[in-house]
């Protein structure tokens, strides 16, 4: 390859001709699990990454386009709050229902100016969520709870 060629990147081969080496993550997986793609010209290629790295990549451009952060901001994020929810100071506990996969935290944002604040737990994200960001109905709920909470 010339100068400004691909020459850094090494080519790795897979060990039998029924496999094929993921160019991000470098691991040997046999051909279906990389899927395939149907062109509009009609033709079907194979995909180019393991759905690992897919998914990754396509989770670092949904945080880049609908938070403006980036994937290295949000793990900053994760690790200045320890990994646990900014509200409750718990970790993440809900699955992701496509995977089974523990989620990630949420990111929470300003619905209104779109900033965002800190990451948290699915749970915590869901109720600000519900009752829209409304201290006042908060405290209304909060209320209603300590009212009917038994004592045992």
């Amino acid at each position: 390859m010339g100068y400004f060629g691909n020459h850094n990147r090494a080519k790795y081969k897979p060990s039998c001709e029924q496999n094929k080496v993921c160019p991000q993550c470098r691991q040997e997986f046999p051909k279906d699990t990389f899927g395939y793609l149907k062109t509009s010209k009609g033709t079907i290629i194979p995909k180019s990454y393991c759905p690992s790295c897919r998914r990754k990549s396509t989770k670092n451009s949904t945080i880049l386009s609908k938070f403006g952060l980036a994937l290295d901001d949000y793990k900053r994020l994760v690790e200045l709050q320890h990994g646990l929810c900014a509200c409750c100071g718990q970790p993440e506990t809900a699955l992701n229902n496509r995977n089974g996969e523990l989620r990630g935290l949420s990111i929470d944002h300003d619905h209104q100016t779109g900033k965002v604040r800190q990451l948290l737990c699915h749970r915590c994200n869901i109720v600000i969520g519900l009752v829209k960001e409304d201290p006042d109905l908060c405290e209304l709920i909060r209320q209603y709870v300590l009212t009917h909470k038994e004592e045992g």
